[in-house]
């Protein structure tokens, strides 16, 4: 194929890490799997989940994972059902996020509409001027109610960077707001 990147080259794929070996050269072991089954596998996967652009990520990001575990993906009974397994389950896990962050936008959506007199309102505005990530969790956290634990699922990072990321956010927040653990009136609770 050259130096060209073509079909069977996973470097070409969009969206997909690159891999961490070289493919080229002789053709045996999980490099003849890929150049022989990738077209049936995301067939397979498309089958399964009606997107064929989803199980061709899928599928791709499989490969991706047996290229780093290659000695052992090489010596496994069936590398081809691995190489599914992981693929339904890169695309199991996508489809959970993109429910979760479709679900969180649309409580987000219907929640109501605030008005600029309403205290919220400046809460809101200081949220929306906070970096993409903090903003993400913020409202993952205040406006969808999930847990840490289904934060760091929607927003594809570890439990302890949810943790890192709202901690950073609320004291940004705090200093916009000009709220202070010495001030008294925020200490207090407020009738309802």
């Amino acid at each position: 194929m050259g130096g060209t990147k073509g079909f069977g080259d996973p470097r070409a794929c969009r969206g997909v890490r690159s891999l961490p070996v070289d493919i080229s050269g002789p053709i045996g072991g999980l490099t003849g799997l890929f150049h022989e089954r990738r077209t049936a596998l995301i067939a397979t996967v498309a089958a399964i989940s009606g997107d064929r652009d989803a199980a061709t990520e899928a599928v791709d990001e499989a490969f991706v994972r047996a290229f780093e575990r290659r000695q052992w993906v090489e010596t496994m009974a069936s590398p081809t059902g691995w190489l599914l397994t992981v693929a339904l389950n890169v695309l199991r896990r996508s489809k959970r996020r993109s429910a979760r962050r479709r679900q969180a936008e649309q409580d987000a959506a219907t929640s109501g509409w605030i008005a600029p007199s309403d205290p919220r309102h400046e809460v809101w505005a200081a949220v929306a001027a906070l970096p993409r990530r903090e903003r993400e969790a913020i409202a993952l956290r205040y406006l969808a109610d999930l847990t840490e634990p289904q934060i760091a699922e929607v927003m594809g990072v570890a439990v302890g960077t949810v943790g890192a990321t709202l901690t950073a956010a609320r004291r940004k927040l705090a200093v916009a707001l000009q709220l202070d653990d010495s001030d008294d009136s925020t200490n207090q609770e407020t009738p309802r």
